[in-house]
């Protein structure tokens, strides 16, 4: 009976039983290294489907769901950090999904960042996010203008902290830039970094957005304007 419960809610221990791995026959499992009070959260949801998460809990249940494949009790997590989502874990709840392979949770939370943008990036956590969160905040087309300077000014600053390691998807991320809303002297500056200099994509656009200052000075800017828009 027991082994049923355990393989009806686990796709590890399914495989377990099916493939008549030693604790199967044996009709006992050893598991050492997890906390005695999650495996027992764990078992009691298997038997009743209630589980509760609380803030001490709840990334700990994450975990060991993960870990014995349990698809139910995950499916009760994301619903618990969706509910509880806010401008200070956002971010976090993005790098959640991408380990732990939830995508529901993932789209939420780019969702609600792209939603209150202007209020996070005031929070000190925005000043070191991921390759991910970028990827996931750029695609927003339908920002107001003046947080779009922002971001691209946001994005600038982020590239200075650590030039040599924002190579791997850069020129995909510096398409998104809104080089003609950042300041010249800041322009340059962020011309000047390896990074920048080796991105062939990057230094064409940024070259546009050099023109448009000088082009903006004799009203001849708005083919320019245009493309960097697109």
């Amino acid at each position: 009976m027991h082994k049923v419960v355990l393989a009806a809610n686990s796709d590890y221990f399914r495989a377990m039983f099916l493939n008549k791995m030693k604790q199967a026959e044996e009709n006992e499992v050893t598991i050492d290294d997890i906390d005695p009070y999650i495996m027992k959260l764990l078992l009691d949801f298997c038997y009743t489907q209630r589980i509760s998460l609380n803030e001490g809990n709840h990334l700990d249940v994450l975990l060991a769901a993960s870990r014995f494949c349990m698809k139910l009790l995950l499916g009760v997590c994301v619903e618990y950090f969706s509910t509880r989502m806010n401008v200070s874990n956002c971010l976090h709840l993005i790098d959640i999904s991408d380990k732990y392979k939830l995508p529901n949770l993932g789209e939420s939370a780019a969702k609600f960042v792209a939603k209150n943008l202007e209020e996070i990036m005031k929070k000190s956590e925005f000043d070191n996010i991921s390759e991910l969160h970028w990827l996931m905040i750029w695609p927003e087309k339908t920002r107001p203008e003046d947080v779009e300077k922002v971001l691209s000014e946001k994005f600038v600053q982020w590239t200075k902290k650590d030039p040599k390691g924002r190579g791997s998807i850069f020129d995909e991320l510096s398409k998104h830039v809104k080089y003609s809303s950042i300041k010249l002297g800041g322009l340059v500056e962020f011309s000047w970094l390896d990074t920048v200099r080796n991105s062939r994509v990057c230094q064409e656009l940024m070259e546009k957005a050099k023109d448009l200052r000088l082009m903006d000075q004799y009203g001849l800017c708005t083919r320019l304007r245009s493309e960097l828009s697109e």
